[in-house]
Parts: C-alpha cells; structure tokens; sequence
C-alpha cells in the first residue's frame, strides 16, 4: 500500500537538508524554505529527524560564504565610479 504521509515526510526531509547545506546555518534555510524563524525550522527538524549540519561543515560553508563575499566586494570596489580629471 502506498504511503504518502511517509513520502511527505521524506520530501520535508531532503528539503530541510537542502537549505541547511545552501544556507549554512539555520536561520538563512529558515527563510529559504520560507519560515519565519530558525526556531520554526528547529521544531521541523526535530519533527522530521533532522540533524543539524556537522560544526565542520558549518565552518565549510561560512568560509565558503566569505569568499563569496570579498569577491563581490572587490567586483564593487572595481567598478565605483572615478571622479574625472579636469
């Protein structure tokens, strides 16, 4: 028989996991997934049986995302207008 109360929980699942690996931390999957808060997001994950991503893998992400945000520093920097020689 199929059970579709056990496929929506599995669909819930990889989705929170999908957003705490694009987020990186809980209170950006919280709006990824349209939440209103990282304590929303808690209580689907305790729900669910979601585990919180590794400190490891946090600390791989943030360094990820400060890359990410250097290099769009340096893109604005680059491209602020000069002011014109007269």
């Amino acid at each position: 028989m199929y059970d579709l109360k056990a496929e929506i929980a599995e669909l819930v699942r990889a989705r929170i996991r999908q957003a705490l690996e694009v987020g990186g931390t809980k209170a950006a999957a919280a709006d990824l997934l349209g939440l209103g808060s990282y304590q929303t997001l808690s209580n689907w994950m305790s729900r669910y049986g979601v585990a919180d991503i590794t400190p490891a893998r946090r600390e791989l992400v943030r360094e990820r995302f400060k890359i990410q945000r250097a290099e769009c520093f340096e893109v604005a920097r680059s491209s602020e207008p000069t002011e014109p020689n007269i």
